[in-house]
């Protein structure tokens, strides 16, 4: 479980090192150097601070993270904070979406922030036996009105609009490695 926090905590420290460093403008030899660093103070302690020549800090907490939970900060050099928290337990109140009946839940991720940068996105892949055309039913009876819908013969992906920068798609495919379909859920906003 360690590990795990370790491998979310220096993802985490990716991603906030990108929002610091404005997509990638901090040299990357320092970065790198930043990182191991980072990784390795986190293994120590879990929890780990990076500053860039600009005054802004990625701070990891991995130390409060339960199995499949993490949370990072970002503070600029003039005190604002945007703080992301993660999460693999992800349920249809996260989403915004009905789960289809009796599938099986094979993976979700929620992420959401706080700070003048604030949102959410939250995602998760069911798999179900039930024939294609029985779970498409399901999502179009329940979303398809007054929504994007394209379909082929693989696959069907329903489009929601949502206000303020937000939206739900679902993307429903066959599996052939399982002989199931697959569902996607996904909703954003911010």
């Amino acid at each position: 479980m360690r590990s795990r926090c370790i491998l979310l905590a220096l993802s985490g420290l990716t991603i906030g090192l990108l929002l610091v460093a404005g997509c990638g403008k901090v040299k990357q030899a320092r970065e790198a150097a930043q990182a191991v660093r980072a990784g390795q103070e986190m293994a120590r302690s879990g929890k780990t601070t990076v500053t860039d020549e600009k005054g802004n800090k990625v701070t990891i907490e991995a130390s409060k993270a339960k199995e499949g939970e993490g949370s990072w900060s970002v503070t600029d050099k003039e005190g604002k904070t945007t703080t992301a928290s993660v999460s693999s337990n992800v349920t249809e109140s996260d989403v915004g979406l009905k789960f289809y009946p009796g599938a099986e839940v094979k993976s979700g991720s929620k992420v959401s922030t706080t700070g003048e940068k604030a949102g959410a996105t939250a995602t998760a892949m069911l798999l179900t036996k039930d024939p294609m055309d029985k779970v498409v039913k399901f999502y179009k009876n329940a979303y398809a009105k007054g929504n994007q819908v394209v379909e082929t013969p693989e696959s069907t992906l329903i489009m929601i609009e949502g206000g303020a920068g937000g939206g739900k798609m679902i993307t429903i495919t066959k599996d052939n490695a399982s002989g199931g379909v697959m569902i996607s859920l996904t909703s954003g906003s911010g």
